[in-house]
């Protein structure tokens, strides 16, 4: 059970802590976050400032030594600071996912990829919240691999797995230049993109990291609705059916985002163990409040993949 108050005092040391930085140090706001958690994670003031700076950075360390807290705890105060950090910069929080779609997308992980140890890429890492959502959620050993172009949300992503003591593989450049060793699942969440030089941003990613996955491998890709109303779908229908098996589409639910609705496209990459779904997973999710509707949904879904996706015909190896 989280407990709110941690997540408040947590919040107020890495928010108090990275103002009174940003101030000393002339830093932006989320360059001195990231300076806020490097003290934390050392216990220790690091950087050369004032002395009285120093003190009040030395009684907030203070603050958060006499307790435990939990890393869903500090997921969320990061969560909190990270979207303060957003803001200073203009950049719409839809940048970070919704933690009712990354544990959903857990539940799908379970579900449809049944190892205990897996590996799981984020071609698109963002913060990290997505990734470190799914991670807390799964009842799996989970082996974290990210890669984010833009300078300050890879900070903000050092920081949050900083704070979290975890150490995943992280990586600082353009996605369309990764390559890596083989995961089990890639999961992803577009922002809204243009089209660039005639091609379609998400079609690329997902083509480029194919690459990445193992044979039999699953994707979990958050889209936006017009997906597949562009210029080149035509091509990207017939590319991506060379590579992957299309496994299903699942609509979230439309409260969720202001402007622009959102499905979870499901893929497998084809591989000698994996054979073709008649028919395909076609889900509209209820608004997660509605716990009833939620529940028959759920059953839906379970029993599609009892239905279909059978052991040792899909599962990774």
């Amino acid at each position: 059970m989280l407990n709110q108050e941690h997540i408040e005092v947590m919040f107020e040391y890495l928010d108090q802590s990275a103002s009174l930085l940003q101030r000393e140090m002339d830093w932006d706001y989320i360059k001195a976050l990231h300076e806020a958690v490097l003290n934390a994670c050392e216990s220790s003031v690091l950087q050369d400032i004032s002395l009285q700076g120093q003190k009040k950075l030395e009684l907030l360390l203070s603050s958060i030594k006499q307790t435990t807290f939990h890393k869903e705890e500090i997921r969320k105060a990061m969560q909190l600071v990270m979207l303060k950090g957003l803001k200073e910069l203009g950049i719409s929080n839809q940048v970070i996912t919704p933690d009712t779609v990354g544990i959903f997308l857990a539940y799908l992980i379970e579900k449809f990829i049944h190892p205990k140890h897996i590996r799981l890429l984020d071609p698109l890492a963002g913060s990290g919240n997505l990734l470190a959502t799914i991670e807390h959620a799964l009842d799996k050993e989970v082996e974290l691999f990210g890669v984010e172009a833009s300078k300050p949300m890879f900070s903000m992503l050092q920081s949050l797995f900083a704070m979290l003591d975890e150490q995943p593989q992280l990586f600082f450049q353009d996605t369309m230049t990764y390559l890596g060793e083989w995961v089990d699942c890639l999961v992803m969440d577009f922002s809204k993109h243009e089209l660039t030089q005639e091609r379609y941003f998400p079609y690329e990613v997902l083509l480029h990291h194919h690459q990445n996955l193992q044979p039999a491998g699953f994707v979990f890709s958050i889209i936006f609705d017009d997906f597949f109303d562009h210029v080149q779908s035509n091509d990207f229908r017939q590319l991506i059916q060379e590579k992957y098996s299309v496994i299903g589409l699942i609509k979230l639910p439309s409260s969720m985002f202001k402007r622009f609705s959102k499905s979870i496209l499901i893929l497998q990459k084809q591989g000698p163990t994996v054979t073709k779904i008649e028919k395909a997973l076609i889900v509209e999710l209820p608004d997660f409040q509605d716990e009833s509707s939620s529940r028959m949904t759920i059953s839906h879904i379970n029993q599609w993949i009892k239905e279909n996706m059978h052991k040792g015909e899909h599962k990774n190896g």
